[in-house]
């Protein structure tokens, strides 16, 4: 059996919709999964999932460089400006 504590996803047009759906739908049925962190490659953008006691979960939505993810099932902090270091965003519209 799998045991995952955290789980990311690099998302882009082609998986988007279903790694937000159908994936992230059987994603929470894994009783080990405490977060799942999907990364923007198109944009500064990091939207972290994590499983609450009463196995809800919350969103945090990470959008400058100047935050951190905290990735607490793993005790692991980095800054967005680490991630995204070598990463060519496109231009703003």
């Amino acid at each position: 059996m799998l045991t995952l504590s955290v789980l990311f996803e690099i998302l882009s047009l082609s998986t988007e919709e279903y790694d937000r759906g159908i994936k992230f739908r059987h994603y929470r049925a894994m009783d080990s999964l405490e977060e799942y962190i999907l990364v923007d490659q198109d944009q500064i953008r990091i939207e972290q999932y994590a499983r609450q006691a009463n196995h809800t979960w919350t969103l945090r939505d990470h959008q400058t460089v100047e935050e951190e993810l905290k990735i607490t099932s793993i005790g692991v902090s980095l800054p967005l400006s680490r991630i995204y270091d070598r990463v060519e965003l496109p231009p703003a519209a």
